[in-house]
């Protein structure tokens, strides 16, 4: 042995095991780790296995239909379906590879989820181990790992946006902190252009790679490449954002979302998302199998804890290469490769990482905190390393326990708001929708094995969460593997939109499809339908289409006139009204005056002719129409009269709160809840009839939304 190497290999740092402690049993160290690792991820198999069997949802199905039949880059190059981000890497990209290799297949789809969601843990893992230690690495990567943040990307195919930006972000500071820049840009790229959560990792990036004694612009000169792209990256999406009309429904700027979306973040964190009694499946066990199982990894894999965090190599290998380390660490000083301590830069990732989501607060889910969970796990991992292993342990199992309660939860929100309690889409909301979805297409399939081609579908009453009527059409035409079906709300009715080819109308009534296609009275009560929910010029479409097989009917004539009213045609609607004898006028007089004092002396004779009469007399007069509307919309055979009313003094009188009211009276006793919540809001706004009437108004909306978001009205 040469001079020089004898005095290297006595130079060379003390071995240390998994915790910082100084050791000879190098080799075992390291077998202890590989054990809990493999522990800590067959708990991530175990708690998410049954995602496996999760059928396709939703925005799937847009995404399907993208790359369906198309090359890759004539995919990533055609717009996006949903209209509000920028991420050709998760949609179209991702969607059309997958697709490439095993067709339009869900479990492959939630197996790659599962698998990303795995490499997200071992980088977490690899990051908290350079940066805090063996024991601090593997409490991470089990915090992580056992979280009900992932439920939602695990169960949801397109969840594969927030499982691919976590990755990429995890590989550009694993890389970074490696030393490998160029790489880590390219890393943050596809992050990037995978879901704008991951956003600010560059400065986590400068952080957690901060130096001591060094200032952070030593940092970001050493971390240039990520920080150009990730300025890159603003400046595409700024350039583009006009291509993206769909995001300005989901973007806000609400000086309270900050702190609610910091609130939230601690939440989730801690699984704090659940309420007794538990959802009607009942708990889930597999993911308290997981937490205990992720315990004894923990177990197994530590050992008396040591004074310093962080493993001696960690620090020579943060130095530039080719640089001789300051000094060599050894049993008395555990050297530091960052300046910021471990869980104190974990805090600060958390924070950088929910920052994003400020912008999207209103509509918060616990799974848009994937990433910033990242960070909490990384600072209760530094925290934990330092306590007797028992302690980590059972921190892992507590935490892990909160999280299955959270995932057995029942409850979701539907109202837009930064400080609801519970996420707007969970486990729970997703099993429920699925369920839906896959009981219609069941039916639909039954009621037509078979579509002719160019046909159009227009579906009514279906349960608004089911997701099965998706942009124009998606889940039908993979369900019918037919790229010329479409289809459509039926209050989104246009003849022109549909002059193609058939078309076919069903109901869902309590449930049931049925098929209405045929039925006489169909283009009237689509009229109807679409009057109670407000789509006037859908109830043109479908009047027109009545009166071109009865051009004498006088109800439909009058319907047709508000509803060109309504849309916007309010000439067109004067002109056919004068055309069947109504006076243009807008004091309805003597004849209004004789029915209200009727009214007044409870003698309800002639009442209904003494209003007919008056409207006939001053059809631009709101006061007989709401009149009308009172008298006629509590009595089930005269409601949709009653409606006609109503919806024209609104026509007439939209500031008038006592329309909104009679409409929103016809609209919950036909079931239509979101539109009846609407109306119940501008009668709010309006000041009401009294403030009695506001009181009863504001109890009404409040269990309404309570039974839109799926909760017991008597129990908020």
């Amino acid at each position: 042995m040469t001079a020089a190497a004898h005095a290297k290999q006595n130079t060379r740092p003390p071995q240390t095991d998994d915790t910082g402690r100084v050791t000879g049993d190098d080799d075992a160290a390291r077998s202890r780790g590989a054990i809990g690792l493999a522990l800590v991820l067959v708990a991530v198999v175990v708690r998410h296995l049954a995602a496996l069997r999760a059928p396709f949802f939703a925005d799937d199905y847009l995404f399907l239909d993208q790359v369906r039949g198309h090359s890759l880059l004539a995919a990533i190059a055609s717009p996006d379906p949903i209209g509000n981000f920028l991420r050709p890497v998760s949609r179209p990209l991702y969607f059309g590879l997958v697709t490439q290799i095993g067709g339009e297949n869900a479990a492959l789809f939630h197996g790659l989820n599962l698998w990303l969601f795995v490499v997200a843990v071992v980088l977490l893992y690899i990051i908290a181990r350079r940066l805090a230690g063996g024991r601090a690495a593997l409490v991470a990567a089990a915090v992580l790992g056992l979280s009900y943040a992932a439920d939602v990307p695990l169960w949801w195919c397109s969840g594969s946006q927030d499982l691919l930006a976590m990755v990429f972000a995890l590989a550009t500071i694993a890389l970074s902190l490696a030393g490998r820049r160029v790489w880590a840009a390219a890393a943050l790229a596809m992050g990037l252009l995978s879901k704008e959560t991951v956003a600010l990792t560059p400065l986590i990036v400068m952080l957690l790679d901060l130096r001591r004694g060094e200032s952070l612009l030593a940092s970001f000169r050493r971390n240039v490449w990520v920080a150009a792209v990730a300025a890159a990256w603003a400046c595409v999406w700024i350039a583009t954002a006009s291509s993206r009309p769909a995001a300005a429904s989901v973007l806000q700027a609400d000086p309270l979302a900050f702190p609610a979306t910091l609130v939230h973040l601690v939440q989730t964190a801690l699984g704090l998302e659940w309420t007794l009694p538990i959802a009607r499946a009942g708990f889930d066990w597999p993911a308290l199998a997981a937490a205990v199982i992720a315990g004894l990894g923990l177990l197994l894999a530590a050992r008396k804890v040591s004074v310093g965090p962080v493993a001696a190599g960690a620090a020579g290998a943060a130095e530039p290469a080719g640089a001789a380390p300051t000094s060599a660490p050894g049993p008395a000083t555990a050297a530091k490769p960052a300046r910021v301590s471990p869980w104190l830069a974990g805090l600060a990732w958390a924070l950088l990482g929910a920052l994003p989501i400020v912008a999207v607060a209103g509509i918060w889910s616990a799974y848009f905190y994937l990433f910033a969970i990242c960070g909490i796990a990384l600072a209760l991992g530094a925290a934990f390393a330092r306590l007797p292993r028992w302690a980590g342990a059972a921190a892992i199992v507590i935490l892990g326990a909160s999280s299955a309660l959270a995932t057995s939860g029942a409850t979701f929100t539907q109202e837009r708001s930064a400080w609801s309690r519970t996420s707007h889409v969970n486990r729970a909301y997703i099993l429920r929708a699925t369920a839906a979805a896959a009981d219609y297409l069941d039916q639909l399939r039954n009621l037509h094995p078979s579509l002719p081609k160019h046909s159009t579908l227009y579906f009514g009453s279906l349960k608004s969460y089911s997701g099965f009527q998706i942009g124009d059409g998606a889940l039908l035409r993979w369900a019918y593997r037919d790229s010329t079906l479409r289809s459509h709300y039926l209050t989104d009715f246009s003849a022109a939109a549909s002059s193609h080819g058939p078309r076919f109308f069903v109901y869902a009534e309590s449930g049931v499809l049925r098929d209405y296609t045929n039925d006489p009275s169909l283009y009237v009560d689509m009229a109807y339908s679409m009057m109670l929910n407000r789509k006037p010029q859908g109830a043109v479409d479908a009047l027109r289409l009545e009166l071109a097989r009865d051009a004498n009917d006088p109800d439909g004539r009058y319907w047709l006139a508000w509803n060109e009213w309504a849309a916007g045609d309010s000439a067109a609607a004067q002109d056919q009204l004068a055309a069947d004898g109504y006076a243009l006028n807008r004091d309805a007089g003597a004849a209004l005056a004789g029915a209200q004092a009727r009214l007044a002396g409870s003698d309800t004779t002639g009442v209904t002719a003494a209003l007919l009469q008056a409207r006939k007399n001053a059809v631009l007069d709101p006061e007989p129409h709401l009149l009308l509307a009172s008298l006629w919309i509590p009595d089930p055979a005269m409601r949709r009269l009653g409606v006609m009313e109503a919806c024209a003094a609104l026509a007439l009188a939209p500031e008038r709160a006592a329309g909104w009211g009679l409409l929103a009276t016809a609209q919950l006793d036909e079931q239509q809840l979101g539109a009846g919540a609407a109306s119940l809001r501008e009668f709010i706004r309006l000041g009401g009839d009294s403030e009695e009437s506001v009181g009863r108004a504001r109890q009404v909306l409040a269990s309404l939304e309570a039974v839109m978001a799926g909760r017991n009205p008597a129990k908020p």
